[in-house]
């Protein structure tokens, strides 16, 4: 896998920003600087991405990206062999990332990425066929029909088949596209508090369903899914900050970046490690169908 990571890290370095960015902004008039850092933000997401799915990878499987974004990661993958469907309906609360993702796929057209226009709750078995991985990475919270959706993404998957999903926990009062703090069912209050509407990206404030774990543990039992969080989620996130310098740039402004630099101040850092997943954000997690016996 470590080769696919190299890969992955040439298909990035290889993209050609310059004249995308200049093809983009000239067309939409679109200032050059918010389409580099849209873009920038979603390529250094596949890296995140792989380290989700990468020991699940198999060219004998099929797979679907559920929240495909600008199509980078199922770009990639489809480059490298690998039976990929993406889905993204660009429903509400991303602005011109459309337009960008469609210059981004005429880039690449040669590669033959079969992209779904279609939300999540509009996947059916006899149009999409079955899957055997489907995966997403921070796009649950954004998802505005939770229950249908799930149910339509266990209807299309295989029998042996696996989802893997990561967004944030909002059990912990924390909503990091704004960097600010909040409580589920009070989001209205940090809403007004921070006068999100002022915010050129208020309208993704919108799109968010702010997802807990106890609704994760709700719609697997519902679903007749056997899941699995994955632990030491919020502490290799909280690495990012010293690893990743994109990942820095965009949350070095935010409440989060001052508590990790008190922990880090503290020596206490380590302990973030033993937290139990419910309080993890944000939350990596697996989950399948249960067999006759329930397992």
């Amino acid at each position: 896998m470590n080769s696919l990571r190299k890969k992955l890290d040439l298909f990035i370095n290889d993209f050609p920003m310059d004249e995308i960015c200049k093809c983009i902004s000239e067309k939409y008039s679109i200032e050059r600087k918010n389409v580099e850092q849209l873009i920038e933000t979603f390529s250094n997401e596949t890296k995140v991405t792989l380290n989700l799915v990468e020991s699940h990878l198999s060219t004998d499987k099929r797979l679907l990206e559920v929240g495909a974004g600008l199509c980078f990661f199922s770009l990639f993958l489809k480059k490298e062999g690998y039976n990929i469907v993406a889905l993204e309906p660009a429903l509400g609360g991303f602005g011109v990332f459309e337009k960008i993702k469609d210059e981004i796929l005429q880039y690449y057209s040669n590669i033959g990425l079969e992209v779904l226009n279609i939300p999540v709750e509009g996947l059916n078995i006899s149009e999409n066929g079955q899957f055997d991985i489907v995966f997403s990475n921070n796009v649950i919270e954004h998802i505005p029909n939770l229950d249908e959706s799930f149910s339509s993404m266990k209807k299309i998957l295989s029998k042996n088949a696996i989802m893997l999903h990561s967004c944030p926990n909002y059990l912990i009062p924390y909503e990091p596209h704004f960097g600010i703090p909040v409580i589920k069912h009070f989001s209205d209050i940090s809403k007004t508090f921070f006068k999100i509407e002022l915010k050129p990206n208020f309208d993704v404030w919108d799109s968010l369903n702010f997802i807990t774990y106890f609704d994760v543990k709700r719609i697997s039992n519902k679903n007749n899914l056997h899941v699995i969080f994955k632990k030491e989620v919020l502490y290799n996130s909280l690495l990012r900050m010293d690893q990743d310098d994109i990942f820095y740039k965009r949350h070095s402004g935010g409440g989060i970046y001052r508590i990790y630099s008190f922990i880090k101040k503290l020596k206490l850092l380590i302990l973030i490690k033993y937290l139990p997943p419910m309080l993890s954000t944000p939350m990596v997690f697996s989950m399948a169908l249960k067999n006759d016996k329930g397992n």
